[in-house]
């Protein structure tokens, strides 16, 4: 049940049966039903401002009528009972960024399926995610490099230099990158852990893949010293600085930017 207030609703779930009360007859109100008003932490009835209500909502409550049919509404309504539930309250601004997170996540999810299933337009060979993290740690700061393939006659190879100095302190990574569809294995930790630097820097290791990593994978990495990112974080590191990537490579990751409407 939604009852109109001066500027606001009050909205109660309807509870036990109707009831006849004859010695109401002078205030037109004999019939009778129990109403349990959703309330405050200090029990007043909460009062949801109208302003936070959908037009066709706000404007269907303008009637002036003892009983108004919301069917149509009904979504609306069973979405802020939701929330004051979980909530103790609701906010228009609440549901909206409920509704951001959701279209992160689902953002998020295909980006990485497109990632993982080849349907993006990067390069082939590996060579298209190596420019992407290169773009993506320019972004922050970084002076990076690709190296040269074939470095060396043994395993160790590493793909990416990256540096990144200010006045209190100086940062130097070594990448080595895989776009991989599932469970990446231990071969390119493995490359990281033979590449020797010949200029004898203190450096950081990482290994991104836009898979995932075993367990044991995880852990020989630790004990290795060698940092991970899997494909999930990877994303996270996409989205982050989405804004910043130039049109170009959004374009080859197949995402574009059009205004949302939210029901």
């Amino acid at each position: 049940m939604i009852v109109p207030l001066a500027k606001s609703i009050a909205i109660g779930i309807v509870s036990g049966k109707k009831t006849f009360d004859l010695s109401l007859t002078d205030k037109k109100a004999c019939n009778l039903i129990n109403v349990n008003f959703f309330r405050t932490n200090e029990g007043h009835i909460l009062r949801i401002p109208r302003k936070s209500l959908t037009h066709g909502l706000e404007s269907r409550l303008k009637i002036q009528a003892h009983n108004t049919n919301l069917k149509e509404f009904k979504d609306e309504i069973e979405r802020i009972i939701e929330s004051i539930a979980s909530n103790g309250t609701y906010k228009q601004e609440s549901y909206l960024l409920e509704k951001i997170a959701e279209a992160e996540a689902s953002f998020k999810e295909n980006l990485l399926k497109s990632l993982t299933t080849g349907t993006t337009w990067l390069a082939a060979g590996g060579e298209g995610l190596e420019l992407l993290i290169l773009e993506l740690l320019k972004i922050e700061g970084y002076t990076a490099k690709k190296q040269a393939k074939n470095q060396s006659s043994d395993i160790s190879d590493i793909d990416i230099k990256a540096s990144k100095i200010d006045r209190f302190s100086e940062s130097n990574l070594f990448f080595q990158v895989k776009h991989h569809c599932n469970i990446s294995s231990k071969h390119g930790l493995e490359q990281l852990i033979a590449y020797v630097d010949t200029d004898d820097i203190e450096h950081e290791k990482w290994f991104i893949t836009t898979g995932n990593l075993s367990e044991s994978s995880i852990q020989y990495a630790e004990d290795h010293n060698i940092r991970v990112m899997v494909g999930d974080e990877l994303v996270d590191w996409i989205y982050e600085n989405i804004g910043d990537l130039s049109n170009g490579t959004r374009h080859k990751l197949g995402i574009i930017e059009i205004p949302l409407v939210i029901q």
